[in-house]
């Protein structure tokens, strides 16, 4: 259990350094951030853990299949999804001058 409260305390000290490295009103990347973060880690931990990652939410309909996934892979598809949605936003809007 040591490794994982290693794991959680390094996730936690990246989040507060990138955070601190974007602008105060940018809650869509600082959400992507923490989804992408907390996804790995419990991925991490789970490998860690285990040995590998459980994988238990499994999508048939009628005779197509997704790939089984879990709640820490759909939370780090989902931050990628909105940082990449930030980033479109984001080139519109004037820089900052120096």
């Amino acid at each position: 259990m040591r490794c994982a409260e290693c794991t959680l305390q390094t996730v936690r000290y990246l989040n507060t350094m990138m955070a601190q490295s974007l602008p105060p009103g940018d809650t869509t990347a600082r959400l992507a951030l923490v989804l992408i973060l907390g996804g790995a880690a419990g991925n991490l931990i789970d490998r860690l853990v285990y040995g590998y990652v459980i994988d238990f939410i499994d999508v048939f309909y009628g005779s197509w299949h997704w790939p089984t996934f879990n709640i820490a892979d759909s939370a780090i598809s989902v931050g990628a999804f909105l940082l990449i949605l930030d980033a479109f936003r984001g080139q519109g809007k004037a820089s900052p001058a120096a």
